[in-house]
Formats: C-alpha cells, structure tokens, sequence
C-alpha cells in the first residue's frame, strides 16, 4: 500500500516508471523495498514501544489551542475573476479600441463573465473570467494593492503590469479569521503527539544504548 500511495504522489502509473525512476537516482528497486520495509518495522516498533503509551487530554488541546491561536488564523481570502489582454504583437491603437469596447460593456451593465468569455485573451477566458480563491500574500504585490480597496461585485480600473493589461472583478472576500477550535482539534492532536512521540522516542532510545553498554574487564592485567 505505501508503494503503490508513493507512486500516485508521484504520477507513476505502473512498476516500470517508478523503477526508471529509481534508476535515475542510483536506486534499485530491490534496495527501495528493503528500505520501505525496513522503514515500515521501525514505524512499528516505535508505535509499540512509544507512540501506544502516550495519551493526550481533552485540556492540553483546550490550552494549545489557546496559546498558539496565531497559528489558527485564516487570512483575507479573495475570489476574483479577470479580463487578460496581451500586450505583444498589438499596436497602442488595438489595445486602446479593446479596452474601449471592454469599457463599453460594462457601462451597459453587460455581466462581466459574459465579457471576460468574449474578450479576454488568458486561459481563464473558458471559465468566463474565474480566477479562483486567493489567500491575502499569495497574489503579486500590485494586484492586491489593487482590489484591497474594492467591494465585493466592483471591478478595478485598467492595470498594466509584465506586458499585459488586466481588468479584476472581486467576486467574494472572506474576512481574516480565527479557525473554530473544533475546525483544528485534530491538527491539535496531532502535533501534540508528534511532539510527545518525539520526546520518548529519546528517552527510549538513550534507555536502549544504557541496556546494550557492555563493559569489557581485562583479566590479568600487565603489570609494568
């Protein structure tokens, strides 16, 4: 099961692929079942001897999730569509009339996905404008300085930026928020047993190399 789960993180479809793969990086097949198995038994023994011990309360997810709240919050999210118009191979006077027209739509209230079909030039224009959900910071610099301003439904003025003029139209925005305790309560546990794991995976280990400490006493010894 974790092979076949490696090779469909990693779009192999077969034995083969992930044995060239492999074989790319040095890597038998036969040494990477070896490892895989070898990994699985030391998974196994760790959960036996560790990770079956360690129990976590309902109060210690209560009082992480309060201490460590800013790792809860939900930036601003914006839904947005686009008009993409392509700068290269126009003249200024292409690019203006487009742009007119574009303007002209909007002034006879046309709906903006209607337009982006008919007008824009990116790959969103299949999808009537729909460029999708993006969390505050993951948007270039310009962009979102450009519909921080806006209310839900308006559309930004013309923007030129990389060659390109575009037009964005702010769908939806999802205020900055703090995840409900119940939201993150398994992630919660998570790390906390990760982080139990981990300290009694020490411990165990610094009890196992004092169990297998063998003194070595020297019968007899020399006497200069």
């Amino acid at each position: 099961m974790t092979i076949e789960n490696i090779k469909r993180e990693n779009n192999l479809t077969s034995d083969e692929q992930l044995q060239r793969a492999l074989a790319q990086q040095g890597i038998t097949y036969e040494d990477f079942v070896k490892q895989m198995e070898q990994n699985m038994l030391k998974q196994n023994i760790i959960f036996s001897e560790v990770g079956r011990k360690i129990a976590i309360d309902d109060s210690e997810i209560v009082s992480y999730y309060k201490v460590h709240q800013e790792d809860f919050i939900e930036p601003i999210e914006y839904t947005l569509k686009m008009i993409y118009i392509v700068q290269e191979g126009k003249s200024s006077e292409e690019i203006e009339s487009k742009k007119e027209q574009i303007d002209q739509k909007f002034g006879a209230n046309e709906d903006f996905g209607q337009v982006a079909a008919e007008f824009s030039e990116g790959p969103e224009k299949d999808s009537q404008g729909d460029l999708g959900s993006y969390k505050k910071g993951e948007l270039q610099n310009d962009l979102e300085q450009a519909i921080e301003g806006l209310e839900v439904g308006n559309v930004t003025p013309w923007l030129n930026m990389q060659g390109a003029w575009y037009r964005l139209k702010l769908v939806e925005k999802k205020d900055r928020r703090l995840k409900e305790f119940q939201e993150v309560r398994k992630e919660i546990e998570g790390r906390i047993f990760e982080e139990r794991q981990q300290e009694e995976l020490e411990k165990y280990m610094i009890g196992i190399r004092d169990k297998s400490y063998i003194k070595i006493l020297i019968a007899n010894p020399p006497i200069d």
